[in-house]
């Protein structure tokens, strides 16, 4: 592995993460991973899911000890893990960084994967430049761990961003997983415009973060729990609101909700049933838009699953992975 940057910092931490190897990991002998799943994904898509989330429950067959290492390149920080077959880059949503996404990860041992601190956010700098400027640095971080077509999973605002990096190199993404995902509607709201300016955010009363918090979660978890408690000690330290102002901005100018069509690459939509700021409706409407698309609706699930129900959205990056491994960018009809 090289790095394009070569002061990288590389710090691992061990997280214990629960697995049964026999089942749907990569072993020691570097089998690729899912070897036992691929059969039921070629057969039947339901049954592998259903298949999958078994596997996952089945968490006590082995225990081993997941790193997550920090590094920096193209002026983004990120943390990444090795592991066996396609890789998984991962995009947080506004207010959120990439290490919010680790849930996700936990629940795919075995996936190398790089969870990025967007321009703006988390311990990267900005200015955003854009939500190409932003796809320019994510691929920057590509470049740095040697991976070509990673499966790119975007939540929120960054799955506007990873339908940004579809349209301008679909070369770079083998597949997109779309959570509640930003980017879609093909007339944004103005007034959005006020309501995110930077202003607008510092000014609120600390009651009123709170109920904005709350209305983005449907099902409660230690995470969202967690989430909301960061951010509201955030906001009462005086956060710096500049990067979010920047990009809701920068999405309101974009036209990727206008160019649905023009995605070649495999889509996984997977969206909260109970989703209060990006309405079931706007997915609904996207994968009629989006040519290789399929949604997974999450009952009762708010705007955050990769908080909410983090095992459900590996189930579609599983997924995701799988139909890229039987696709090239040029490949045509819907697999």
């Amino acid at each position: 592995m090289t790095y394009a940057n070569s002061s990288a910092r590389l710090t691992p931490t061990k997280t214990p993460t629960k697995m049964n190897a026999r089942s749907f990991i990569a072993s020691s002998s570097g089998r690729p991973f899912m070897t036992s799943l691929t059969p039921s994904i070629a057969g039947n898509e339901r049954a592998f899911v259903r298949e999958f989330a078994r596997a996952l429950g089945d968490a006590g067959a082995c225990t081993r000890p997941r790193v997550w290492r920090q590094a920096q390149a193209s002026q983004l920080a990120f943390r990444f893990r090795p592991g066996a077959g396609q890789p998984v880059v991962g995009l947080h949503g506004l207010g959120s960084v990439g290490g919010d996404l680790e849930a996700v990860g936990a629940a795919l041992p075995g996936v190398p994967m790089a969870l990025v601190d967007l321009p703006g956010f988390g311990a990267s700098p900005g200015p955003l430049c854009g939500l190409s400027g932003a796809v320019t640095a994510v691929l920057g971080v590509l470049d740095a761990l040697g991976w070509e077509r990673p499966v790119w999973l975007g939540c929120s605002f960054g799955g506007h961003v990873a339908l940004r990096a579809a349209l301008d190199t679909p070369w770079r993404v083998g597949a997109l997983v779309l959570a509640d995902s930003g980017g879609l509607d093909p007339d944004p709201n103005p007034a959005l415009r006020a309501a995110f300016s930077e202003a607008a955010l510092r000014g609120r009363a600390p009651a009123d973060v709170a109920r904005s918090l709350d209305a983005l979660v449907a099902r409660p978890s230690a995470l969202t729990r967690a989430f909301r408690a960061r951010r509201l000690a955030a906001h009462a330290a005086g956060a710096d609101y500049a990067g979010v102002a920047e990009a809701a901005c920068a999405a309101l100018d974009d036209d990727a909700g206008r160019r649905l069509h023009e995605v070649g690459v495999p889509v996984e939509l997977v969206h909260g049933e109970r989703d209060a700021m990006v309405p079931l409706a706007m997915a609904r409407s996207a994968e009629l838009r989006l040519p290789r698309a399929r949604l997974t609706v999450l009952p009762g699930v708010g705007h955050m699953p990769w908080l909410e129900a983090p095992t459900e959205v590996a189930a579609r990056v599983a997924c995701a992975r799988a139909r890229s491994a039987r696709t090239t960018p040029s490949t045509t009809g819907d697999m």
